[in-house]
């Protein structure tokens, strides 16, 4: 009623709060600056971020914070697990910053299917607030352009939509990489005002071969 609002606004919402601990510190985790504040420091503006994140990075952390648990049921922070999802965050910045050279269209079928199957299942997972089933989709999609970013066995057009397409799914989760990936491409619209990647059903279906017994 404060915002002049009749009836409930959100059909699902979803708070989460995070206490943890790891290397002996207590840290609570905010979400909005994704920064770690360790518990016995002053909770108030300008103090320090946990080394984890001065580590990391705030997206790495965030990342992890998304693919390590289902996000409603939570569980248990393990900063030894932390290191792949630095991983996938640096092969994702090598994958939209390479220069791409292609030396054929071959892949283009196979490269094109699993972008869209992704595109699919990312849209119903954002939805569902299952961000670590989500996360493991863009892993899968990172291992499946690596062997074309070496090889160029796609053809530009492909590997542009494959990358484009990694970096906008992947913005809600690590935005700072993404406008960084997205802006040295050379789009002028931020990624997070950018269109949700459109799915092609034709695109994601898998080939079907007829054997005759």
């Amino acid at each position: 009623t404060m915002l002049g609002v009749v009836g409930e606004p959100f059909e699902n919402i979803t708070f989460e709060t995070v206490g943890s601990s790891f290397d002996t510190e207590i840290a609570l985790f905010n979400a909005e600056t994704g920064a770690f504040i360790a518990a016995n420091d002053d909770i108030e503006p300008g103090n320090r971020q946990s080394r984890i994140v001065q580590r990391f990075g705030a997206d790495t952390v965030r990342t992890h914070l998304m693919f390590a648990f289902d996000w409603e049921k939570g569980g248990p922070w393990d900063s030894k697990g932390i290191t792949g999802s630095h991983r996938f965050i640096q092969d994702v910045w090598r994958l939209g910053t390479a220069e791409y050279a292609s030396q054929g269209d071959g892949a283009d079928r196979d490269l094109r299917r699993a972008v869209h199957q992704t595109i699919e299942k990312m849209t119903r997972d954002m939805e569902s607030f299952s961000w670590n089933t989500g996360v493991a989709a863009l892993m899968a999609l990172r291992n499946e352009m690596a062997p074309v970013l070496r090889d160029g066995t796609a053809s530009a057009e492909a590997w542009n939509e494959a990358v484009d397409a990694l970096v906008l799914l992947l913005a809600p989760i690590a935005p700072h990489i993404t406008e960084e990936i997205w802006r040295r491409r050379g789009h002028e619209v931020s990624v997070h005002a950018s269109s949700w990647p459109t799915y092609d059903a034709e695109a994601a279906a898998a080939d079907v071969i007829t054997l005759i017994v």
